[in-house]
């Protein structure tokens, strides 16, 4: 059939992919909220029961960085080849049998197999990098509003899942909590996966939703988009430039998550004060990254990233400066709206350079060279506290580095790419 045949129908029934958007949003902010916000309120827990340091506490997100850096890849060349729906089923009770081996753990190292296995390992099968593969493929004209939708489930993950967490370690104790969160978060997404996604769409669908313009001259690329090899991906020069220019920005911002606590103390702002900043910081990211996933669809994307860039530099310079609170409340506020968009804004780099076809492969294989920047950055930043006493040079460091990604991915080409023989 040739596309210009294909005729809209009425539009009555609403477009499926905002159904899988849905429910890849409710998935990846599950797993994002059961993981990597709930885990501090394990710290306090299990440095009492186990007799852990703080820092030997910590292995257990550092264990699930290393574990996602393992799994990435093979699971993201997984979603692409197999049925999404029953991906994301299995990746679902995967979890839950982590979170179960967790909570029936006698030793650090059986906490941390528990981690850096079936947890990691669910948590990419039926979270972030499933949902945003899955949207890639439903979505062309909008990809980048859709992604900046998907983007925001991380920080409803925090909204959502760190009070259920906090509330159930308080009173039905953490092992309770935590097999109890695990199968729960595993039967919700297993749910929404078999009820709600769907592999791809049809020419049919696309069109009819205004995704493609059968007319238009890059309707036929859009349509027919190629497969990439692993070898192909690791010969794209975008692929290398997305890689280290988006992971050295996110590592920057992992890294800030992580320090603001106890940065904040030394300036002597108190626990309450301090969730203001972040909560404000918080809220503002979450406009941030519906922004940037708009713009993206309207402006080239290396121009949005090149605005998150500078608002990052700025905001760094204000934490080495440190101006006082009230200013730096302000600073959160209209700042972190540019924060916000450096993950639709790297999401929608990958898929508009190698397609929804080989998405969930090249996210998958970023992650190797993605997971430890930000483990080493984690690691120095709290290295260089220990020996200078400041956060002032780990600052600087991280301020270099987003100069760094932004220009990389000035060089990137999106959108220019096919696989090398």
């Amino acid at each position: 059939m040739e596309q210009a045949s294909i005729v809209r129908p009425s539009g009555r029934m609403p477009y499926r992919g905002w159904l899988v958007v849905i429910a890849g949003f409710a998935s990846a902010m599950l797993t994002v909220g059961a993981t990597i916000y709930s885990f501090g309120f394990l710290v306090p827990t299990l440095t009492g029961e186990f007799g852990l340091s703080y820092a030997q506490a910590n292995f257990g997100i550092m264990a699930l960085l290393i574990g996602m850096m393992i799994w990435s890849p093979f699971v993201g060349r997984m979603i692409d080849r197999f049925p999404v729906r029953w991906m994301m089923t299995v990746g679902a009770a995967i979890f839950a049998g982590g979170f179960l081996l967790l909570a029936n753990a006698g030793s650090l190292q059986l906490m941390l197999i528990a981690t850096v296995g079936p947890i990691a390992f669910g948590m990419i099968a039926a979270g972030a990098i499933a949902a945003n593969s899955i949207t890639a493929r439903w979505f062309r004209r909008r990809r980048g509003l859709a992604i900046g939708i998907i983007a925001v489930a991380t920080s409803a993950g925090n909204a959502v899942m760190t009070p259920i967490a906090a509330s159930s370690i308080e009173h039905f104790g953490w092992r309770t909590a935590v097999a109890a969160i695990g199968v729960g978060v595993a039967v919700i997404i297993a749910v929404l996966a078999l009820l709600f996604m769907r592999d791809r769409p049809t020419e049919a669908e696309l069109v009819a939703a205004g995704e493609v313009v059968p007319d238009a001259p890059s309707a036929q690329a859009a349509l027919n988009e190629p497969v990439w090899s692993t070898a192909a991906l690791l010969r794209e020069r975008n692929f290398w430039l997305i890689m280290f220019g988006c992971g050295l920005i996110l590592a920057s911002d992992q890294t800030l998550i992580q320090t603001n606590a106890p940065y904040f103390k030394t300036k002597g702002i108190g626990p309450v004060d301090a969730s203001w900043l972040i909560s404000v910081g918080g809220i503002s990211a979450v406009c941030g990254k519906l922004i940037a996933g708009w713009l993206a669809d309207h402006i080239d994307v290396r121009r949005v990233f090149a605005v998150v860039a500078l608002f990052h530099i700025i905001l760094l310079g204000l934490y080495i400066v440190w101006p006082g609170y009230w200013a730096m409340l302000a600073a959160f506020a209209l700042i972190g709206v540019a924060i916000g968009g450096v993950y639709p804004v790297w999401t929608v780099l990958t898929a508009n350079s190698f397609g929804s076809r080989s998405f969930g492969a090249a996210l998958g294989a970023m992650a190797i060279g993605m997971q430890p920047l930000s483990i080493a950055s984690l690691y120095a930043i709290g290295r260089i506290r220990d020996v200078t006493g400041s956060y002032n040079l780990a600052f600087a460091g991280l301020l270099g580095m987003v100069v760094l990604a932004f220009i990389l991915v000035s060089f990137a080409k999106p959108g220019a790419c096919t696989p090398k023989a």
